[in-house]
């Protein structure tokens, strides 16, 4: 089943959020939206793909990172490594065809189960998303996960707020570079590396929620107990109103 990659009236894939929408959507860094996933049925359903999650990545093995993709290149849940699990900015270096959020949009069969029948609303928009399991000590570094206009719009949760720790910097500062419509980069106000001396974690996260969170400021993810898991949904810039819909 294609969900993502919606085209414009030319036949371009839509893949860019204007900056001012980008900022109408984003007003602050993690937003609840009317969307509720049952966290002890996600939890029946996670025992049924536990041997299909892989490995985050080749980096930092130590930190026993995992996913189960809802959306990647060809929905088949047997590659290992998947590509969709994996950073971008790292498997694109020094690759001469590179691959982007956008180029994922074939759901894998783990999206139809009922758990995630929540996701309705958004599935016309779903690109390359997953379900994260992490253990004690899992985490990801202070990053940011996009620029500005951005290509996508990132949801986020958990089934553990106790157990998962999410930071972002104390400020709100973004951390993105925007490219203006003359082609112009201008540089953040504040780095990463700066930023990610003065992080915050966020409190009264529900569990099962989905929120909208601002990857373009930086941000981290810490797991303190075993198999905390985390939605890691990315939408095209076509689910734009359906987003400000959602925003409870």
């Amino acid at each position: 089943m294609i969900v993502g990659g919606v085209k414009k009236e030319n036949g371009d894939l839509e893949t860019m959020l204007p900056l001012a929408e980008y900022e109408n959507l984003h007003t602050e860094p993690l937003i609840a939206l009317d969307m509720l996933i049952d966290c002890q049925e996600f939890a029946i359903t996670m025992q049924k793909y536990e041997l299909a999650f892989r490995r985050w990545g080749q980096d930092h093995l130590d930190k026993k990172r995992f996913g189960l993709p809802l959306i990647n290149l060809n929905g088949q849940l047997s590659d290992n490594p998947d590509v969709s699990l994996m950073p971008l900015d790292v498997y694109n270096r020094d690759r001469k065809e590179q691959l982007w959020d956008n180029d994922f949009i074939t759901a894998t069969p783990a999206l139809n189960e009922s758990c995630f029948d929540v996701l309705e609303p958004i599935k016309p928009y779903l690109i390359r998303s997953c379900i994260l399991k992490w253990y004690t000590d899992s985490l990801f570094y202070p990053h940011i996960d996009t620029w500005l206009p951005s290509p996508i719009i990132r949801l986020w949760g958990t089934n553990d707020p106790k157990n998962m720790s999410l930071r972002f910097y104390s400020k709100h500062t973004r951390s993105a570079v925007t490219k203006t419509e003359s082609g112009e980069l201008i540089q953040p106000e504040i780095s990463v590396e700066e930023a990610s001396k003065d992080l915050v974690r966020v409190e009264n996260v529900e569990a099962g929620r989905l929120y909208l969170i601002d990857t373009a400021i930086t941000h981290d993810a810490h797991a303190h107990s075993d198999e905390v898991y985390q939605f890691f949904i990315a939408l095209n810039s076509n689910s734009y109103d359906t987003i400000r819909k959602l925003k409870a």
